[in-house]
């Protein structure tokens, strides 16, 4: 077999986000950039292990702020901090790259001390997932991809800092057994090595 070592890219994104959570049913917070996040990272989507065999990982960094609202505590704006890293393998059929891998995302909600629209003090959150990204990658042109991926869970770990909100309390981890996530990235290179 072949091998070369690819490409490896620096990134820069801007991105949208919305992530929702329900009790039993009912609506219980919501988060929603505001208006758009921006990322950095490095990846390499080109590195070959055999003639069709394609080994690609991403590693990112997300800051933004986020529209709060629930229904209890009202609403806020407050800082977000995300760290994504995926690692893929793909099958190389005619442009069109399907894949499966592993992936590990840390997010840090930075809403410690701040008082929302009723006057409820936040406190700092810590979420961490691993999942399975599975979808495609699509080569329109040399600068043109397109990545679109659905996320599946495995396991995940909220940390909320109550200790942010008060010293007299404890922080608090759960776990968490289910989720889902979807990404979808048009991708255009502003340069590229031949």
């Amino acid at each position: 077999p072949s091998i070369s070592y690819g490409q490896l890219e620096t990134t820069v994104d801007i991105s949208h986000y919305e992530y929702e959570e329900e009790v039993n049913g009912a609506f219980f917070m919501s988060d929603e950039s505001d208006p758009i996040f921006l990322s950095v990272g490095i990846r390499d989507w080109e590195k070959n292990i055999t003639d069709s065999i394609y080994f690609m990982y991403t590693s990112e960094f997300t800051y933004g702020q986020t529209n709060y609202n629930s229904a209890s505590t009202g609403t806020l704006v407050k800082d977000y901090y995300k760290a994504r890293f995926e690692t893929l393998v793909s099958y190389n059929y005619e442009s069109v790259f399907p894949f499966l891998g592993l992936g590990y995302r840390w997010l840090y909600d930075d809403s410690g001390g701040l008082v929302s629209s009723t006057g409820h003090i936040g406190y700092d959150r810590q979420s961490q997932y691993l999942y399975l990204p599975l979808g495609i990658i699509t080569r329109f042109t040399d600068e043109l991809t397109f990545k679109g991926q659905y996320n599946y869970f495995i396991s995940g770990k909220q940390t909320s800092y109550l200790s942010t909100f008060s010293a007299s309390c404890g922080d608090v981890e759960n776990n968490q057994n289910d989720g889902y996530g979807f990404d979808a990235v048009f991708d255009y290179s502003l340069e590229k090595d031949i």
